[in-house]
């Protein structure tokens, strides 16, 4: 696709974004603001972990951190699942 046309079809969401909550009390537009920044950062928590299931490294975030899950023994630092045998 045309970056041109990504940035115009971004931009048309943000002024449908906007008309939509000038349409809400001010009660409903802080909470719907609440929501969409929450849903956003699921989408890239969901993203960041396809990306490292897929790869096997880790992503970096929006803010240029690396997203680390927490090591609960299951995994080695290489990001790779531990075999283990059992008889």
């Amino acid at each position: 696709m045309n970056q041109k046309f990504i940035e115009n079809m971004l931009l048309a969401k943000k002024y449908e974004e906007e008309a939509f909550l000038a349409l809400m009390p001010d009660t409903a537009q802080r909470h719907l603001k609440v929501i969409i920044r929450e849903t956003a950062a699921m989408a890239e928590e969901l993203a960041f972990d396809a990306i490292e299931k897929l790869t096997g490294r880790n992503a970096a975030g929006a803010d240029g951190k690396q997203h680390q899950e927490p090591q609960d023994g299951r995994e080695n630092g290489s990001g790779n699942i531990k075999k283990i045998h059992v008889e």
